[in-house]
């Protein structure tokens, strides 16, 4: 295998912070759901940061407006949703989440649907706000290998270099190598590294691999599978 670069960072944010912060998170969601659910689109928005504040009261000026915005904000209210993670300090932070909703499809009309989402967060005047909310996707039409096995480096193309990013969704330990699947956008990709002793000897922190840290690595595509990939460096990104 070719030279190996491998570094790791300490994450800022403390996982022990990590609980509090998602209670009072929820709190800012569920109440802003609940006034929207109710009609009452000037309460909702006292849960909004300035610039989102700002960005609906200029798109609701009109009666059809206002109209076409409070079924679109219901719609986005989750029937169900559990948080996956909360990442962030005493300014900013990020919830994920997985959401169950009534589908916009008029072919799936009625139908729930799982959804992903990262909302941003930011504190004003020393109150939580919720900024944009992003939906990231299916949770259950994630492609994937279905091959996850180790392969030598024949079956990789050694002339050509890539570079990807994404958060992991695991990391195992085997006894000649390890492997990290990442997700990156609606793919999981799957990272091939030396084990973990030979990580450890080069200074890499292993200890960083775990679900929800971000990754960025550069390595050689697998020849036949766009979802393997032979790494030769990584580095683990503090939120």
């Amino acid at each position: 295998m070719k030279k190996l670069i491998w570094i790791g960072l300490l994450f800022s944010s403390s996982l022990a912070a990590a609980a509090p912060l998602a209670v009072d998170l929820k709190q800012i969601f569920d109440q802003h759901n609940a006034a929207i659910l109710s009609g009452d689109i000037e309460k909702a928005i006292t849960f909004r940061t300035a610039s989102v504040k700002a960005e609906v009261l200029s798109a609701i000026k009109k009666p059809d407006e206002r109209k076409g915005f409070e079924l679109m904000a219901k719609a986005m209210v989750p029937s169900a949703y559990a948080i996956d993670h909360v990442e962030g300090d005493d300014t900013n932070a990020t919830a994920y989440m997985t959401g169950t909703f009534q589908s916009m499809d008029p072919k799936q009309k009625g139908q729930s649907i799982r959804q992903n989402l990262m909302i941003t967060f930011a504190k004003e005047a020393g109150q939580w706000k919720m900024g944009h909310v992003l939906f990231t996707g299916d949770p259950d039409a994630v492609k994937r290998s279905a091959d996850r096995s180790f392969e030598s480096e024949s079956r990789y193309d050694m002339d050509k270099t890539m570079t990807l990013g994404g958060k992991i969704v695991s990391a195992t330990f085997d006894k000649d190598h390890t492997v990290v699947t990442l997700k990156v956008l609606d793919e999981e990709i799957l990272v091939f590294l030396p084990p973990k002793a030979e990580l450890e000897k080069s200074g890499f922190k292993t200890s960083l691999l775990v679900p929800w840290a971000m990754l960025e690595v550069g390595g050689h595509p697998h020849k036949t599978n766009s979802r393997k990939v032979l790494g030769t460096s990584a580095e683990v990104k503090a939120p």
